[in-house]
């Protein structure tokens, strides 16, 4: 490696993880799905749709990392991909355009785009799938340009791999396709790379066993139970959003959803960014279109799914595709470079370009506050040092109630803390009552304990309605089971009390000194008997 180039590779890595480090979300926060990756890796067990086999188990290797908090390392992974991916992304570019200064620039330029970024903070899957992204798409390009058949069987395997952290990159499988017909299509038809195909096939199918091993050892976590084929297929195929994707008409697309895609590109890439991205789009298919076709046709592929998928947190699958934007940006940085002829004016450019960078990253910096998320840690620690072994802790919001198991999966394990998300909206204790009732179900020897073997058996003869009946005399009739269940029962959403109010159900607040931060805070119980 040449020595500039090493030093450029060597400033961009060094430069990128400092910040993303001095900006990583230091523990517990975020969104909900952030404090469930959080937890997931180390108790190793199964999140929503699609699962992310891959992820959770990488997720487990750095769980193993002796610094700071669980939390932490969770959200550093992120940050050790991300850096990964620009690695990567360098070395895509520089096969591209030749020049070590753009490779530098539009890599860092993509480093401090505010999607990118605030995914390598926190603990979440799109990190990875970047990774996995320019990972495929720079095997793909080094192996059309050296003909070398070790970078094809290298994309195969990396490829499958990648189907175990977040199925989206099939949306670039019609672009290989069609860039591998277009480099050589003869490879296709070969034994050997019919063998590793069908190889890598298993290896992409195989990491969803991951999913049925968990659910047969009954992990901590298990946010779906995959007992059948039935079960694997409905949770690849993400059956529980399958309502939200390609959920809008066509008129609702044009009118809508495109303008909202540019509308975010712009705000994501800036106004240059943008315009240097199409001038390099235009000029990298005037020079090599096949390079193009597989870097055009991928990012249609996730602009198709990203326009169609009618979710609120979509930003994280804006980054693949200003990844690939950011590749054509950096060939129109090298084409107007070129085009301008007097070495000071160059020079002039690839200042103000340098100086983008830097009002970028500022602007972006300024954007990362974990004061809200660090403050709501602490008032969860001081809940679970008041409230006794066994108690109850009700939610009303998925963010919410994936914080109370990371507490209670991963710092207080010592406590037996049902945790119960309720829709506040609805009768309360009719769900605290069949959320109670099927923990018992699954129990036995909690049956035994309070002698329900024969009521529960009784249980499976009656109508849903009838048994909601009779698990509710049984509560009302059974003092031991009202002190074993009810009569610690906790919540701290305001939202909830006022619920909870509503439906006539008496609350009281309960005033909690914390000893570790010398706080007050202010949690309510509920007293449903």
């Amino acid at each position: 490696m040449k020595g500039k180039k090493l030093a450029y590779l060597v400033l961009l890595l060094v430069l990128a993880f400092a910040i993303y480090w001095k900006t990583l979300l230091p523990g517990l926060g975020y969104t909900g799905d952030t404090a469930k990756f959080q937890y997931i890796g180390k108790i190793l067990g199964v999140p929503h749709a699609p699962g992310y086999p891959l992820y959770v188990l990488l997720n487990h290797f750095f769980t193993f990392l002796p610094i700071k908090t669980l939390a932490f390392r969770a959200n550093l992974m992120s940050a050790v991909f991300s850096v990964l991916t620009l690695l990567v992304l360098f070395y895509l570019i520089q096969l591209l355009v030749k020049k070590e200064e753009i490779s530098l620039l539009a890599t860092l330029y993509f480093a401090f785009t505010y999607a990118f970024w605030s995914q390598s903070l926190v603990a979440e899957v799109y990190s990875l799938n970047a990774f996995f992204t320019v990972l495929v798409l720079f095997l793909l390009v080094k192996w059309s340009f050296s003909k070398k058949k070790i970078f094809f069987y290298s994309f195969l395997f990396v490829y499958a791999l990648s189907l175990g952290n977040h199925l989206t990159i099939i949306t670039i499988f019609p672009a290989i396709l069609v860039f591998v017909l277009l480099v050589d299509p003869k490879i296709l038809f070969k034994l050997k790379s019919i063998v590793l195909t069908l190889s890598a096939l298993l290896i992409g199918a195989g990491q969803y066993s991951y999913l049925y091993i968990r659910t047969l050892q009954n992990a901590p976590y298990l946010e779906h139970r995959v007992y059948t084929f039935k079960d694997l297929l409905n949770v690849i195929t993400a059956r529980q959003f399958r309502e939200k994707m390609f959920a809008f008409s066509f008129q609702e697309v044009i009118l809508e959803r495109v303008p909202m895609f540019f509308k975010m590109l712009w705000q994501e890439l800036t106004i240059v960014g943008v315009f240097i991205g199409i001038v390099g789009l235009f000029f990298l298919f005037k020079r090599n279109k096949k390079i193009f076709l597989l870097l055009f046709l991928s990012a249609c592929g996730e602009i198709v799914y990203f326009i169609n998928y009618n979710i609120e947190d979509i930003q994280g699958y804006l980054i693949p595709i200003s990844l690939i934007f950011i590749v054509f940006a950096a060939w129109g940085m090298l084409e107007l470079g070129n085009n301008i002829k007097i070495k000071t004016y160059r020079l002039l450019f690839y200042l103000l370009l340098f100086a983008l960078v830097i009002y970028l990253a500022s602007s972006n910096f300024q954007k990362f506050s974990w004061k809200k998320d660090i403050a709501f840690d602490k008032s969860l620690s001081a809940l679970f040092e008041y409230i006794p072994r066994q108690a109850i802790i009700v939610t009303d919001e998925y963010l919410d109630l994936q914080f109370v198991n990371y507490k209670a999966l991963i710092e207080y394990p010592e406590k037996e803390i049902i945790r119960i998300l309720v829709n506040s909206k609805k009768d309360i204790p009719v769900q605290l009552l069949t959320r109670l009732v099927v923990i018992l179900r699954d129990n036995k020897d909690l049956q035994k304990k309070f002698q329900l073997e024969e009521e529960f058996n009784q249980l499976k003869n009656f109508r849903p309605e009838l048994t909601l009946l009779r698990i509710q005399y049984l509560f009302r009739t059974r003092r031991e089971l009202q002190e074993k269940f009810l009569s610690h029962v906790y919540f701290f959403s305001e939202n909830l009390n006022a619920s909870l109010q509503a439906q006539k159900i008496k609350t009281a607040p309960v005033l909690v000194f914390s000893k570790k931060d010398h706080r007050k805070y202010i949690f309510f119980r509920v007293f449903l008997y």
